[in-house]
């Protein structure tokens, strides 16, 4: 917590991969908790991802190339991954990561590229999460609910 002579001070520090300390704080009346990290090595300060864009829902026509975008800042830098529907993406002829952390379809095919997307960002401090963004197919109703009906009213699938 912060002193009346502007100094931090930290209630627990500890090493972390033999070349970071990080040291936690927290003020109980703002109910905030800080954690400063510091590379031994390096002098670098460490920070955990935080995301800064992420996916928006989009709908494309079939065989139409689409990009989720997904950005973050941390230090060290951190690495991007995407999911759908609960399980991680995996890198195909149609669709791969693109070294800025956006997932790139070529082109959408078919039912199993639409679903609930989401980018989830790492480095050795901690993870970041995005909101959802859902990948539809234009013209198609894509029941998320398991169930067997769909309908399509005035171009509204119900």
């Amino acid at each position: 917590m912060f002193s009346p002579f502007g100094s931090l001070s930290f209630d627990q520090c500890r090493k972390f991969k033999s070349e970071h300390i990080v040291c936690v704080t927290s003020h109980i009346s703002s109910r905030q908790t800080i954690a400063v990290s510091h590379s031994l090595f390096t002098g670098q300060q460490l920070l955990p991802p935080r995301i800064t864009e992420h996916p928006l829902d989009v709908v494309v026509k079939r065989h139409e190339p689409v990009t989720l975008n997904c950005n973050a800042d941390g230090s060290p830098k951190p690495t991007i991954e995407w999911y759908k529907d609960g399980e991680k993406v995996r890198t195909t002829e149609n669709r791969m990561i693109l070294m800025s952390g956006s997932l790139f379809f070529l082109h959408v095919i078919h039912n199993k590229d639409t679903g609930v997307y989401w980018c989830v960002a790492r480095n050795e401090i901690g993870k970041a999460r995005s909101r959802n963004a859902s990948l539809d197919i234009a013209g198609e109703c894509n029941d998320r609910s398991n169930s067997s009906y769909s309908l399509r009213i005035l171009n509204v699938c119900y």
